[in-house]
């Protein structure tokens, strides 16, 4: 791309997709409908999240492969010990990525409130991906150019903030990092980061 003009360079438009998604966060919280409970639903409810995160952002994991746009889904049972703030539920989901690595996961995620409208979501887990070649031997010579993680099957967390919009609303920022460990050949890493909108039902 042209570093002048009316082209953006690649850095230049992922900084303004951060700020746009930031901003939109930002403007769901000022908008917000007031809470009608303490906790989204109660926390025997099941939910289901959704969302567009940027792919790729390297905010732990090393440099290498491409950028671009990932599609989120993910759905959440109650908590495994009905009426106890600090019980996690179990997360199910799946990021489709446009240009580069796809993966399904799974593990126990906590909700945890901070003040009656914000909330801190960790995770733990295990991730499957899609990637064609896991190491650099693999992939000498074909002109691969997505991360090379190393092995087949990760380990993943991850953490949101969210902001209750209702009783059963929630947006999210979110953040999610995928790793070996160190445990096979290669392991550039892979971190996602974007928003996502939550309901409980």
């Amino acid at each position: 791309m042209m570093r002048g003009g009316l082209f953006l360079t690649r850095q230049a438009r992922r900084r303004a997709a951060m700020l746009l998604s930031t901003l939109a966060f930002l403007a769901a919280c000022l908008t917000a409908a007031p809470v009608q409970a303490a906790e989204m639903r109660g926390p025997g409810d099941w939910g289901w999240l959704s969302g567009v995160l940027l792919y790729d952002t390297r905010l732990i994991s090393r440099k290498g492969g491409n950028d671009g746009v990932a599609f989120n889904v993910e759905v959440q049972t109650p908590r495994i010990v009905r009426g106890r703030s600090w019980a996690p539920r179990l997360a199910v989901g799946a990021t489709y990525a446009v240009d580069g690595i796809s993966q399904a996961y799974a593990g126990p995620v906590w909700d945890l409130p901070v003040t009656r409208r914000l909330s801190l979501s960790p995770g733990l887990g295990v991730s499957v991906h899609d990637a064609e070649h896991l190491t650099f031997a693999d992939a000498q010579g074909t002109g691969y150019d997505r991360k090379l993680l190393g092995c087949r099957v990760l380990a993943r967390a991850s953490l949101g903030l969210g902001y209750r919009v209702s009783e059963r609303v929630i947006v999210q920022l979110h953040y999610d990092h995928v790793s070996n460990g160190g445990t096979c050949t290669n392991n550039q890493g892979l971190d996602n980061t974007g928003v996502r909108v939550g309901f409980r039902f």
